[in-house]
């Protein structure tokens, strides 16, 4: 029994460890969103290798995103595109033209402008103004 419950708990820290690396992008925005900073600047964020992000805001249908990215839409589903719901945006970051991570951004926590939405943004230009209005907006100017 003690054995098994050694074996378990190493599992559980492996798991933990695992999902750590790769946890959402949402928490980290939030903080900054909610920290009064007027800007967020994404590769203070995302800690992980990409050459640009793409933001698509709510109701963006998949197929839209991958002619956007000039995908195709075998590869979209592959890396793992989809419809936009009207709860969120999505950024999808891209590494040597390839998506490596998508990630949804709740409008709870702010809402992109739309000229934001569907360009790319280089990672040393991917820095995005914070504007609260009576929500809070993320703002491309």
């Amino acid at each position: 029994m003690k054995y098994s419950l050694r074996i378990f708990g190493l599992i559980l820290c492996l798991y933990s460890a695992g999902c750590h690396r790769n946890s959402p992008l949402s928490e980290p925005i939030k903080s900054v969103v909610q920290s009064g900073a007027s800007q967020l600047d994404m590769s203070n964020v995302a800690h992980f290798a990409w050459d640009e992000v793409f933001v698509f805001g709510p109701y963006t249908p998949k197929d839209s995103e991958c002619q956007i990215l000039r995908h195709s839409e075998s590869q979209c589903t592959s890396e793992g595109l989809r419809d936009v719901d009207e709860s969120e945006a999505i950024m999808v970051f891209l590494h040597n033209a390839s998506v490596i991570r998508v990630e949804s951004i709740p409008r709870t926590i702010a809402d992109f402008d739309g000229n934001c939405l569907n360009k790319p943004f280089q990672r040393a230009a991917a820095r995005f103004l914070v504007e609260k209005r009576p929500r809070v907006f993320i703002e491309c100017r």
